[in-house]
């Protein structure tokens, strides 16, 4: 606190609603409020009429008649007060104690020098600020001489390097040095091309030209908890999008699209062997990696113009010339359409760089025609 708390005479009201324990407000009679003043903090006195407990507060702002009030002080407890209970402001011990601590002087460190009528070696004990500053200012002589400043060390110079007002201090050379102006970039040596003034050299030393090369070896590297140098990738992909990840590891960026195919239209198959429709389903896309799945996404639109017949959809790695995986929809009845989705995971059979082949087989299981219409097949990453 920079000053003393105001003090007013005669400032009592009483409460106009009910103050808990900890809520911090204090609500006066209607107009009471301006009866705080302005300036805060303040302290007042609320006491309840019931039992006489009271308690002290700080007031730490003001909004019309609604007091901002501390937490107790002065060794009371927050107490629940009613409309009707006092709120004054009264002279407390606290308050007093502040007046006393604020005027009276202590200290058991020896002066040094003699400062006006003070002579060197005194202490003070609880004596009076104005007896004190009467002593130093109207001393017989107010006069610093250099034998009056204390010792100063060899090859110093008094001054204030902070950089603000401040007591005087022995200032080394070091310390004038840095007083100094500082050397404009115009005066600095020539740099060669694409360099950085520092120290790589691990103690100190005068500065260097510094590579790039030089200043990257110097900085730290990435990690999760703080920024650094990003870790190069051992491997280009020139197909797979990756990412950095928060243990400085690059790693593809798991469902991202790696191939599509739609067709809007409809083709039949009366083939009870599998065979591609005029449109083939199906993709190519590039193998970037060792051990490379995906994920084969496939949605359609089917139909048979027979009742009781099994459409059959074949996932198809062309690379490898294999089956992968075998869907089929039982037709019930004839000429109904039924929508098909399926995603299955597929271990990529093309080398490193290569070319890795999807296709989307059909048939029916007997003489019918299986109509698919619109179809859209997705290829995702999956690790």
């Amino acid at each position: 606190m920079s000053s003393f708390p105001p003090v007013y005479n005669n400032v009592s009201t009483t409460l106009r609603t009910t103050h808990l324990p900890g809520d911090g407000k204090i609500s006066v009679a209607i107009g009471a409020g301006a009866s705080f003043g302005s300036t805060f903090p303040i302290r007042i006195t609320c006491q309840r009429i019931s039992d006489s407990a009271l308690v002290i507060f700080y007031v730490n702002s003001s909004s019309g008649d609604d007091l901002s009030v501390s937490s107790a002080i002065e060794g009371t407890t927050d107490i629940a007060l009613s409309a009707g209970d006092v709120c004054e402001m009264r002279l407390t011990a606290g308050a007093v104690t502040e007046l006393q601590s604020n005027l009276l002087y202590s200290t058991s460190t020896a002066t040094n020098p003699t400062i006006g009528g003070v002579p060197g070696g005194s202490t003070f004990n609880n004596a009076y600020v104005t007896t004190v500053l009467d002593q130093m200012l109207h001393g017989p002589n107010n006069t610093v001489t250099n034998t009056m400043l204390a010792q100063m060390p060899g090859q110093t110079i008094k001054g204030n390097a902070a950089g603000a007002t401040g007591n005087a201090i022995d200032m080394t050379p070091t310390q004038l040095a840095g007083m100094m102006p500082a050397v404009p970039n115009s005066g600095l040596a020539q740099m060669p091309a694409t360099t950085i003034k520092g120290n790589n050299t691990g103690s100190a030393a005068a500065p260097l030209d510094l590579t790039p090369a030089q200043v990257t070896a110097m900085l730290p590297a990435f990690t999760y908890t703080a920024g650094g140098i990003v870790p190069g990738s051992s491997t280009s992909y020139a197909h797979t999008f990756r990412a950095l990840r928060d243990n400085a590891t690059w790693s593809p960026i798991m469902g991202q699209v790696l191939a599509t195919s739609y067709v809007n239209g409809t083709e039949s198959t009366n083939s009870t062997s599998y065979v591609n429709l005029a449109t083939v389903d199906g993709f190519n896309f590039y193998v970037d990696y060792s051990g490379q799945t995906v994920y084969i996404w496939y949605f359609a639109n089917a139909y048979c113009d027979t009742a009781n017949i099994y459409l059959y959809t074949a996932l198809w790695d062309g690379t490898a010339n294999q089956e992968i995986s075998e869907i089929y929809n039982w037709m019930p009845t004839a000429n109904n359409w039924v929508s098909m989705a399926f995603c299955i995971p597929v271990a990529c059979s093309a080398a490193v760089g290569a070319l890795q082949n999807i296709l989307i087989y059909k048939k029916v299981s007997a003489v019918s025609n299986g109509y698919w219409a619109r179809r859209m097949t997705l290829a995702t990453l999956r690790s």
